[in-house]
């Protein structure tokens, strides 16, 4: 009954309600949720740049070794010229 009236008077007042309980939990699990989001989006940017890093340290390390290759010398090297 006076839960009842105090809705009565809110009401009355132009004052907004106060939340219930399974608004607050709501409330409560949709900011979890959003930072739990954020952490694994950034987890996935970091991922993703040493992905990249590894990539790109791979792709030099080919081309050093290609250009560590023994050189074509003599008639060899004469024939690729022309």
């Amino acid at each position: 009954m006076r839960t009842q009236l105090f809705w009565q008077f809110t009401s009355l007042y132009g004052r907004p309600a106060p939340p219930l309980k399974g608004q607050l939990r709501r409330k409560q699990e949709r900011e979890t949720l959003a930072r739990r989001v954020v952490n694994l989006s950034s987890e996935v940017d970091k991922g993703m740049e040493v992905w990249r890093e590894k990539q790109e340290e791979a792709k030099r390390m080919q081309e050093r070794n290609k250009s560590l290759l023994l050189k074509p010398k003599g008639n060899l090297l004469l024939k690729k010229n022309k």
